[in-house]
């Protein structure tokens, strides 16, 4: 375990007990959390001289009422540290992602969604619900989400650097699953109309042994096929690269599959260009899907992951919260195909 971050917490000079030992405490939760954002915002140290001002200023701060929230004015405002932690950026190949952070806007509004999708905001623990947009004019609202983590005091009385990182690092996996499970879970969730059955190519024996390889490719052919048509017929700009969106069990099969040729021929089956995004995140491992990235897709962050650390006496305990706010949405499903692989 590298202990670098801590290395100035040494047993014989650190006091829990002194405001200034817990203030270089926080800096090493900081430093460890931190790195550089979705946006590519790395750690500043006049922000971080701020943080460490705040925190003498008020180290006793707590959030008891709705108003002292993060996304209100209020004094622990200068303590904001934006960190992203290393995290699934796969989704950003297919959404379109704004940054508005420091906007007092409370949602975007999307013109003219002719069948979109968008999520609804939950309770931790709870499965997360899509919902139906359309017209010609839709808000899609911001919402903010939070986790905390508290860090024994007597862990880092006796030094055991090795359970504080564990638990930093499990705290710091959670949050950066959250937008992914969101962004693939919408894709998951586009309606069945636009599904495509497995396909099988003309002239191709039932006891062929690349079969399988090769219904995927015509599959993956005529979701590109459909796709095109469409693109065509609404005028949409894009790079005419398709987006393949697979669970992991289906990525290298697929991407045989877009190799294949048709047999005693070099004519290949999907003479498509197209990119394979593979996720951890889909529920139903057999499906994948086809997309025109980045077009009817988008999201909007009002604030960055944001930490704020404080120190509970009653606990005896290190208190680390941290909040972000954004929104996602799929503003057109006809841009998408399920296909299935069996």
């Amino acid at each position: 375990m590298n202990n670098r971050v801590f290395a100035n917490l040494s047993p014989k000079n650190f006091s829990i007990k002194r405001k200034e030992d817990q203030l270089k405490f926080v800096g090493c939760v900081m430093k460890f959390m931190g790195g550089i954002n979705l946006f590519g915002n790395p750690w500043d140290d006049d922000d971080e001289k701020k943080a460490k001002m705040q925190f003498l200023q008020d180290s006793q701060m707590q959030f008891t009422v709705s108003s002292e929230l993060p996304g209100k004015e209020g004094p622990w405002k200068d303590k904001i540290k934006r960190i992203q932690p290393p995290m699934d950026t796969s989704w950003l190949r297919i959404f379109e992602f704004e940054d508005m952070s420091g906007s007092s806007e409370k949602g975007v509004n999307l013109m003219d969604v002719k069948d979109g999708i968008t999520f609804k905001k939950m309770k931790e623990g709870d499965k997360i619900n899509y919902a139906p947009i359309a017209g010609d004019s839709t808000f899609v609202t911001f919402d903010f989400f939070g986790g905390g983590v508290q860090i024994p005091g007597q862990l880092i009385k006796t030094n055991d650097f090795f359970n504080i990182q564990k638990l930093l690092r499990r705290y710091r996996a959670k949050q950066a699953k959250y937008i992914p499970k969101v962004a693939f879970g919408m894709i998951e969730a586009i309606s069945s109309t636009y599904d495509i059955p497995l396909q099988t190519p003309a002239g191709i024996p039932t006891t062929s042994e690349n079969r399988r390889i090769l219904q995927l490719a015509a599959t993956i052919n005529k979701s590109c096929v459909e796709l095109a048509y469409y693109a065509d017929e609404e005028d949409l700009e894009w790079d005419s690269v398709f987006v393949i969106v697979t669970p992991l069990e289906l990525a290298s099969d697929l991407s045989a599959a877009l190799a294949m040729r048709f047999p005693n021929s070099d004519k290949k089956i999907c003479p498509f260009n197209c990119e394979i995004v593979s996720t951890t995140k889909f529920n139903n491992r057999e499906d994948f899907y086809t997309c025109i990235p980045r077009n009817s897709t988008g999201g909007a962050q009002l604030m960055d992951f944001s930490m704020w650390e404080k120190f509970d006496s009653q606990t005896f305990s290190f208190q680390v919260d941290g909040w972000f706010s954004f929104c996602l949405w799929i503003a057109d499903q006809a841009q998408f195909r399920r296909c299935h692989s069996s």
